[in-house]
Parts: structure tokens; sequence; C-alpha cells
């Protein structure tokens, strides 16, 4: 895997940035926190993804980008003689996309997707990547940080030995299956004598069940023909009963109409006599109703006169109460008209009172814009002095040893002009925050005065307006009154006319009264006379209606003697009918019963059919269990063996590769101490020994600087052995800030050790502040910081 071209833009400190790397060493150099180690982290993100990442997605846009939070990549990199492509992209809040091509043709689509392409490109994933062929800055030690199971299980999947311990995962899998079949299969065969014993069992029940079943079978069948006898006899007894229930309901509907024809008979009868005893009030009610057209005609004349003495005397009333109307809305009136002048003096000009709040309201408009204004400015240097005196404060309390949180280099010298800078920030924005405040308190009283003036001219316009609107309903009140005044006029002349046309009225109150109560009780009278006229009418209907009644009594009673002959001719027993039934109901319930005893005798003689079938098969499976169970532990015999065998060949492999590691650990670390150190020994958790005077000693025992030396000795035999067994498709180095404490004849080591690993890498990257490497590198990238925070590459 090499790396030809790369576009970045909106990366940390990089805004936009186009370079092309070419094989050999390449030195990226610059001042600390310029960026350097970020240029490198490109790389890690865009073959990784947020894996690659020492910080969050969102973190990696820089504060002097202008474009929306869009920050994009694209990576160029060969693996044998094909060319392959990576796009990533990120959007705040955290959209992510990534796209991966070979040649022309698109591979990998999304991050997830793209991530595994390149694992199975490369043969590692990030935690693989990080551990062998790129090492960051302050994780020399990163390997032998870890512990020892997962140091050992990282080198074995890099080096291929994970197979293995899949493989034997897979068949001690395979294992515990047989180990469960075999436990199933035994547990089976030693229930082989109490199958036997429970078949014997249920073929000696199967033998009383069936001899139950015949013998239930003939109850049935005798039951049947008994009860087949009994239905027959019932079924003549009940046709018998059905015609003697019909007779005898024809019989209760004859008594019926009969008792009702003889009742009808008695009240024709009564009805006949009452009438023949009113004769004599008829005739003397006939005489008393011969006054009565005289008295409806006098009554008629006396209402006539009485609804014309009623009108008189209301129009009278209404002109009385017009007349005390008319008097009063004139003295209203007057009172009005005075009002009126006086409201007019009180209302003043309007127009001038709303011209002068019109132009107070546009200073107050104006003033309350430079005041919101003023009060944002203010707030905004305030959070500005916050941040600064927090940023202060936190570096101030870290102190010079401290690393700088964005690009990791220490602060050290330069904190003295770091504490001076914050400072002359500081007494600037705190000079500004003063000029600020008096402004806004002088426009703040300015707009408080003009808000009171506007309040006293809007009182005045408040008060004239309602004078006005006092004045225009008095007057809209006194045209009011003048047209109800006139109208009433009118109103006076109109009832004075009618008052005039009546003229005098002759009345008497006492005599219209005697002549209605008169004209009353005489037609009460004709409302009796009426009534008794039509009873004397329908005497001769009512006698007739009796003598019909009399008649039907008599066929009636011919009817009830012929249905009664007919029911003793018929000759039906309701006691033996119900005696019969209660017998064939009883010989119905015994039938049943039999029915379901045998039922229930069939159902178990099933069951137990079905439970042999059951013993029989399960007997059968005993017997195939058997064979089975040889079979399977012959299986698990030769699966054993091959773990075994597996395991060994681990073992051996591991004993092979960690001698290979340990010379070549050896050899760079005999070179890079210029042979103060010639012998660097691994353990088989791969824990780090040196020889020191003739004895292994630990690595914790040694100087940071030497630690250092020895952890990068193993990390390049890591990555010079993975080059060599062309198992990983790396191709390329990365090194950032590996010369530590190093003085400068061991750099020197250092460097031409790392120049001898170009047989085995086409690109080695050296990530370094040391100005002493420009001369040993084919390509000098130099990363210089710009005035507005940017970084810029210059290459060389």
């Amino acid at each position: 895997m090499i790396i030809r071209h790369l576009n970045i833009k909106n990366f940390r400190k990089y805004a936009e940035l186009d370079l092309a790397f070419p094989d050999g060493v390449i030195g990226v150099v610059g001042r600390n926190g310029s960026g350097k180690s970020t240029l490198l982290e490109v790389f890690a993100w865009m073959f990784y993804g947020s894996n690659g990442l020492k910080t969050k997605n969102i973190q990696i846009y820089p504060d002097f980008a202008q474009d929306k939070g869009q920050t994009e990549g694209e990576l160029d990199f060969m693996i044998g003689a094909q060319n392959f492509r990576i796009r990533r992209g990120f959007k705040k809040p955290n959209k992510s996309t990534a796209e991966l091509y070979a040649e022309d043709k698109i591979l990998a689509t999304g991050t997830k997707e793209v991530n595994r392409e390149v694992e199975k490109l490369s043969g590692m994933d990030w935690k693989a990547f990080q551990t062998s062929f790129y090492t960051r800055q302050n994780e020399l030690n990163l390997l032998g940080s870890l512990q020892p199971a997962e140091r050992s299980k990282r080198l074995e999947e890099m080096l291929g030995l994970e197979k293995t311990n899949i493989i034997i995962n897979n068949i001690k899998g395979d294992l515990r299956s047989l180990t469960g079949e075999i436990k199933g299969l035994e547990q089976l065969i030693e229930r082989e004598d109490e199958y036997k014993l429970l078949h014997h069992k249920k073929l000696q029940e199967k033998e009383s069940t069936s001899k139950s079943v015949n013998e239930l079978e003939d109850n049935l069948k005798s039951l049947d023909e008994s009860l087949k006898k009994l239905k027959a006899s019932f079924a003549e007894n009940e046709k018998k009963r059905e015609e003697h229930q019909k007779e005898s309901s024809r019989l209760e509907l004859l008594n019926h109409d009969l008792k009702k024809n003889e009742s009808d008979k008695d009240k024709t009868k009564a009805k006949i006599t009452a009438i023949e005893a009113q004769k004599e009030r008829f005739e003397h009610l006939k005489k008393e109703l011969k006054a009565l057209p005289e008295v409806q005609e006098n009554l008629n004349l006396l209402e006539k006169q009485q609804l014309k003495f009623e009108s008189k005397t209301q129009k009278g009333e209404q002109l009385s109460q017009l007349e005390k109307s008319l008097e009063s809305q004139l003295a209203k009136g007057k009172a009005l008209s005075k009002s009126i002048e006086e409201l007019k003096n009180r209302a003043g000009d309007t127009a001038i009172i709303n011209n002068n709040i019109k132009e107070i309201g546009k200073r107050i408009e104006s003033l309350q814009e430079e005041v919101a204004s003023l009060r944002e400015e203010k707030a905004g240097i305030n959070s500005q002095l916050t941040r600064l005196k927090g940023q202060m404060d936190d570096i101030e309390e870290l102190g010079p040893e401290a690393v700088c949180s964005f690009c990791l280099r220490p602060f050290k010298g330069e904190m003295h002009d770091i504490q001076r800078h914050f400072k002359d920030e500081i007494e600037k924005l705190e000079s500004s925050w003063k000029e600020t405040s008096e402004k806004l308190d002088s426009k703040q009283a300015e707009l408080k005065k003009m808000q009171l003036e506007r309040k006293g001219f809007e009182d005045k316009r408040d008060k004239a307006q309602q004078t006005q609107k006092e004045l225009s309903s008095s007057e809209g009140e006194r045209k009011n009154l003048r047209e109800n005044y006139k109208q009433g006029l009118n109103q006076q002349k109109v009832l004075q006319d009618e008052l005039k046309a009546l003229g005098d009225i002759d009345f008497d109150p006492e005599v219209y009264r005697k002549t209605k109560a008169q004209f009353e009780d005489l037609q009460k009278i004709s409302t009796e006379y009426a009534g008794l006229r039509e009873r004397m009418a329908s005497l001769d209907s009512l006698k007739k209606e009796r003598g019909e009644l009399l008649e039907k009594n008599t066929i009636i009673n011919n009817n009830i003697k012929e249905i009664q002959q007919e029911l003793m001719k018929i000759g039906f027993d309701s006691e033996a009918h119900q005696r019969e039934k209660e017998a064939l109901d009883k010989k119905t319930d015994e039938r049943e019963e039999a029915r379901d005893k045998l039922s229930k005798a069939r159902e178990t003689l099933a069951g137990l059919n079905a439970e042999i079938k059951g013993y029989e098969n399960q007997l059968k499976n005993i017997d195939e269990a058997k064979g089975r169970s040889s079979e399977i532990s012959t299986e698990k015999f030769y699966l054993e063996s091959l773990i075994e065998l597996l395991a060994e060949l681990k073992t051996e492999l591991a004993a092979r590769i960690r001698p290979i590691l340990i010379q070549i650990s050896s050899n760079l670390l005999d070179r890079m101490s210029d042979s103060k150190f010639s012998e660097l020994d691994l353990n088989k958790d791969y824990e780090i020994s040196v020889r020191d005077y003739g004895e292994l000693q630990e690595l914790n025992r040694f100087s940071g600087g030497e630690q250092d030396l020895a952890n990068l000795s193993l990390r390049l035999a890591i990555s010079k052995l993975l080059a060599q067994s062309s198992r990983l498709e790396a191709g390329f180095l990365i090194l950032d800030e590996v010369f530590g404490s190093q003085d400068s004849f061991r750099k020197e080591n250092i460097m031409g050790a790392i120049s001898g690993l170009q047989d085995f890498f086409q690109q080695i990257f050296i990530v370094t502040h040391v100005e002493d490497v420009k001369e040993a590198v084919q390509t000098l990238l130099t990363v210089e910081e710009n005035h507005d925070g940017s970084s810029s590459v210059i290459v060389d």
C-alpha cells in the first residue's frame, strides 16, 4: 500500500491542502503546534475513519473555516499495480460520508462499508495498524502498555497465528455438540428396561379394556331395541294428546264467547232501562231551550257596546301618559343643550397633540435601537472577558510543563508570552466594556425622559378624545329626543281625533253580566239535551241488539255439546301418557349413559394403542442409539486429537517467530545505541528485557530515552517482519516524534536504522521538530502556521 496523493479541506489546522508523495524517506518538520502530526493523522482518518482520530469527528472542523462545517478529503494509493481512491466527508453535527474506488469502479459506500473494505485490502484493522506501521506521538510504548493477554492476541492477529485459535474454537464447538448428543443417547439407553416393563403392562391393560368394550357394545344394542318399542307407543299416544288438546282449545274458546255474550246481553238491557227512565227529563229540557235565540241576540249587542267602551277608556289612558312623556322630553332637551355647550368649550385641538406624540415616538425608536445595540456589544465584550479569563486560569493552573490540548506540545518557555498576551487582551476588553457601559447609561436616561414626555402628551390626548366622545354622544341623544318629541305630538293628535270620533257610549256592565250568565246556563242545558236526544234515538237499535245476543247464546251452547261428545270419543288419558313419557326418558338416559361408557372405553383403548406404539418406537430408537453412540465416541476421539495437534502447531510457530523478532530487534537496538545494548529479549508474553553488563534487565530499570529506544526497536522489528512476510499490505511506515529525548549521536543512528528499512518500505514518513533530520530525508515537508491560525505545507 503506497500513498500517492492527498487533497484535504477544513481538517484541524488545514483550510485546504493538496500534496503528492514520492517514494523514499519523507520528513515532516515545523514548530510545535504547527500541525505536523495532524498531517499524518489525516492518513489514519482517510483509511479508518473516526477510529483513526485522537478526538471526536466534530472537533476536526477548524474555527477559522467559513463554509458551514464541511470537512472533505480524497486520498489516492496503490496496492501492487492497482490504483485506489478513498473519499471521506464530515458535516456538523454528525453526518459522515465515505466512498472507496478501485481504478474508476466503486467498491464500497458508507463509513462502515468502506472501513471493512480497507481492512480486507490491507489485511489489518485499526488496532493492528496502530501497533505496527503507524507510531503516533507519545505512543512508542503502546504495545508494552497492553495487558499480556491483549498484547499476545494483537501480535498473533498481525502474524496470522490467530487462525489456529479460530479453528480450535470451531472444533471445540463441534465437540460440545457431540458430547451433548452422547449424553442424550446414554440417557435414552439407560431407560430400555423401564420401557420394556411399561410396554408389557400396557398390553395387559389393552386386553382387559377390549373385553369391557365388547360387553358395553352388547348392552347398548339391547337398550336401543327397548327404546325403539317405547318410542313407537309414545308416538301413538302423542297423536291422541294433540287431537285432545285441539278440541279442548275449541271448547275453551266457546265457553269464553258464551260468557262474553251473556255480559253484553246484560249491559244492553241496563242501557234500555236507563234511557226509558230519562224520557220525562228530555221533554222538560226541550221546553226551556225555546228562550235561547232571544238571549243570544241580546248578548251580541251588549258585547259590541263593551268593545267601544273599553277602547275609549284605553285611548284616554294612553293620551294621559303621552302628555306626561312629552313634558319630560322637553325638560330633558333643554338640559342636554346646556351640557353640549359646556362640552364644546372643554374640547381642545387633538391634531396638534397627535403630531407632538408622533415626533417623540420617532426619537424613542431611535434611542431603543441604540440601547439594544450597546447592550449586545456589552454582552459580547463580557463573554470574551469570561472566556479569556477562564483560559488564562486554566493555563496558569496547568503550569509550564503541561501539554497544549490542541497541538499536544508542552508550553515550557512560551508560558510567559502566553500570559502576557492574555493580560493585554483582557485590559483592552475591560477598557472597551467601561466605555460601552457609560454610553449605555446615558442613552437609557435620555430614553426614559422621552418616554415620560410622550406619556404626558398621551394623557392630554386621551382626555380630549374622551370629551369629544361625550359631546358626540350628547348631540346624538338630543337629535333622537327631538325626533321622539315630534312623533309624540303626532301620536297625541291621532289619539284626540280617535276619542272625538268615539263620542258618548251607553253601556251598563251589570246588565251585560246577568245576560251572559243566563246565556251560559242555557248552553249547558243545550249540551245535556243533545246527549239525551242521541240516547233516545238509539233505543230501537239497542232492543234489536238484545234479541240477536239471545239467539247467539243458543248457537254457542249447541256447539259446546258437540265438542264434549268428540272428546269422549278420542279417549285420551293424560296420567297414563305422563307415566309412559317418564319411562321413555328413563330408558333414554340409560342408553346415553351406556353410550358414554362405551365411548370412554374406546378412547382408553385408543390411548393404550398409542402408548404401546410409542414404547415400541422408543425401544426401536434405543437399538439405533446403541449403534450411533459408538460412532460418535470414535468421532469425538479424533476431534480431541486434532485440537492437541493444532495447539502444538501454534506453539511451534510462535516459538519460531519470537526468536526472529528478537534477532531483528536486537540488531536495530545494537545499531541505534552504537553497540551499548546488543541484545533485546522477549518472554512468552512479549515483554521486553535488555541485556546490560551481561545480564537481562526489565525495561523499567532503564532511563526514559533508553526505554524509548528499546520500544522503537521492537516496533520497527514488527513492521519489518510483517513486511517480509508479505501478509499485511502496508508498503509505508509512519513515525511521529520517535526521537524523544535522544542525543544527536543516537538520533543519527536511529535515522540510519530507519533508512535501512527502505528495502522493505517504499515510503517512510518521519514527523519531528528536530532540524538535524533535514539532510537525512529524500523529501522534506515543512509545516508553517499562518496569521489566521491555519497551516500551510512547503515541499522541498
